[in-house]
């Protein structure tokens, strides 16, 4: 092993530089081929997925071999040594206990002007990417979807390569039954991870994708969710029915749409009547302030009314767009709010503009655009904080935790692995 003197200047230089040599740099080429492969999955769909798994995984599939079923998952199950599904749900166990420890709590201020609240929400549709390189690593599986599951993600979707005689290893086969998977997929890599972004005819979309992977699963990661964040341009839905006075939702579509003139402003609505009130007041308004014509261009550009049936339905489009402000002014306003939780914040009321939440209100105003609130959350002091896991195993502990990792590293064909847990330590 290479030894450093720290104290030398010229080895504490080269120190640094193994340091710095552990940092993953995606290098131009293998951002222009993952590009490719990106775009190609996105435009052609499940036969550039094909394509992509013949090329890199050497195997020749139909689009029905795919979807991995329920059944084959159970088979692995039964087919799995008592004693290795006996660590696996032990280790489970663990790693939801812990998981469930780190839950948010819903914070609500009470201020003078009024009621504060933070609701933590689950993301709806996760998919696990497992890497299969050189050994089936159900531990990373259970690790990602366990803290998934815990934090009350319902719908985890497994997608691994089918590198082991052309399907998916059995053990994470096995640990996905376990863990109660409903939907899996024989793909990885980064097409992969481009079908499970964007979706194919036999692929359905999630709405993050999570779990480690090589330089180029990484890369693709980065490329289709870059935008989890608050670089887009601004966002404004406003649900409204009837009861909705006309000048308010006007006045805040209008202020929506004067940032810059690219702002998204949008009313999704159960009432004709609403909209022609409001266009009327955007008219009158049009000359009322300085930036007037610049948001009346922005709103003629990429301003938008949806009417719908109901309120009902009205929330699911608001979900459907993901807005980064969302503006509920309806009657029950309170009983639509937990149906529309795919939003950056939630204003409720007609004495609640955007405004007043941009500027003084109180919450952060750095919020997800560009639809990334599915899955991506406002700024907050949890962005400040960084977790370090510190474990303390007794020689008890060891010894009733040992064989459970012996056997799930013998699982996955890591030996050392297990050796490291058994060998007698003092």
């Amino acid at each position: 092993m290479r030894i450093f003197r720290y104290s030398i200047p010229r080895e504490a230089r080269a120190f640094e530089a193994y340091c710095l040599s552990r940092e993953e740099r995606f290098s131009p080429e293998v951002i222009r081929k993952v590009t490719g492969i990106v775009s190609a999955v996105r435009k052609g769909g499940d036969r550039a997925l094909l394509g992509f798994t013949r090329r890199f995984d050497g195997v020749s599939m139909k689009p029905s071999s795919l979807r991995i079923t329920r059944a084959e998952m159970s088979a692995a199950w039964r087919a799995t040594p008592r004693e290795d599904r006996s660590a696996m749900k032990t280790a489970w166990n663990n790693i939801l206990r812990f998981h469930r420890a780190q839950r948010q709590l819903p914070v609500t201020v009470r201020a003078p002007h009024g009621l504060l609240r933070q609701v933590p929400v689950p993301i709806e549709r996760v998919g696990v990417h497992v890497p299969a390189g050189r050994a089936p690593l159900v531990s990373t599986f259970l690790m990602v979807a366990g803290a998934a599951r815990a934090a009350g993600v319902t719908d985890l979707v497994m997608f691994s390569p089918p590198r082991f005689k052309g399907r998916v290893a059995g053990p994470i086969l096995a640990a996905s039954h376990m863990a109660g998977i409903r939907e899996a997929y024989a793909v990885g890599g980064a097409q992969g991870v481009a079908a499970m972004v964007y979706g194919t005819k036999t692929v359905n979309p999630v709405d993050r994708v999570a779990g480690p992977g090589n330089v180029f699963v990484q890369a693709a990661k980065w490329l289709t969710q870059a935008g989890a964040g608050c670089e887009g341009a601004s966002e404004l839905l406003v649900l409204a029915d009837q009861s909705a006075p006309p000048r308010a939702v006007a006045a805040d579509l209008m202020a929506q749409a004067e940032h810059t003139g690219n702002e998204y402003a949008v009313l999704v609505t159960d009432s004709r009547a609403l909209v022609e009130s409001v266009l009327r007041e955007i008219e009158g308004m049009m000359w009322g302030f300085s930036r007037a014509r610049q948001s009346a261009d922005s709103l003629s550009r990429r301003g938008v009314v949806v009417l719908v049936r109901n309120m009902a339905e009205g929330a699911r489009v608001a979900n459907r767009f993901g807005a980064e402000h969302i503006e509920v002014i309806c009657r029950g306003a309170d009983r639509i709010v937990p149906r529309v939780m795919k939003a950056g914040c939630i204003l409720v009321g007609p004495f609640t503009p955007t405004a007043a939440e941009d500027y003084a209100a109180g919450p952060n105003h750095v919020l997800p655009t560009a639809g990334t609130s599915r899955y991506a959350s406002g700024l907050g002091t949890r962005d400040f904080v960084r977790m370090v896991n510190v474990t303390k195993i007794t020689r008890k502990g060891l010894e009733r935790l040992g064989p459970v990792v012996a056997r799930l590293a013998r699982m996955e064909g890591l030996e050392g692995h297990a050796r490291s847990v058994e060998v007698e330590r003092g």
